[in-house]
């Protein structure tokens, strides 16, 4: 009686051992398949966090350099519309001077005219 019990009890245990080493075994597989799984996306969340940073980064030099050509250009139309402005303005400063000038000769053409004019109107 005491050998049966015995042997009972052995084979429960057995039983009860085998159930919980299949089930130990089922929880670390699904266990491993998680880690697997949860590596996987977060190598991929890097990879594509990594694709976003990397083309950012590109556009972001991209959006730098064309400023800086722009810059470039705008500096360059600058100096040559203040360029232009100042011939504009030696050739009207020039132009202004030789008016002046004529306008004294004229003047002063007149003015020796009239002056013998009167001269001549004087003695008739």
């Amino acid at each position: 009686s005491a050998s049966r019990e015995a042997c009972l009890s052995l084979s429960s245990f057995s039983r009860f051992w085998a159930s919980a080493s299949r089930e130990a075994c089922l929880s670390l597989s699904s266990f491993s398949r998680f880690w697997v799984s949860a590596s996987k996306a977060a190598c991929l969340s890097v990879r594509s966090f990594s694709r976003f940073w990397a083309s950012a980064s590109r556009k972001a030099c991209l959006s730098l350099s064309s400023f800086s050509r722009f810059w470039v250009s705008a500096s360059r139309e600058a100096c040559l519309s203040l360029s232009s402005f100042s011939r504009f303005w030696a050739s009207a400063s020039k132009a202004a001077c030789l008016s002046v000038r004529s306008f004294s000769r004229l003047w002063a053409s007149a003015s020796r005219k009239a002056c013998l004019s009167l001269s001549s109107f004087s003695r008739f």
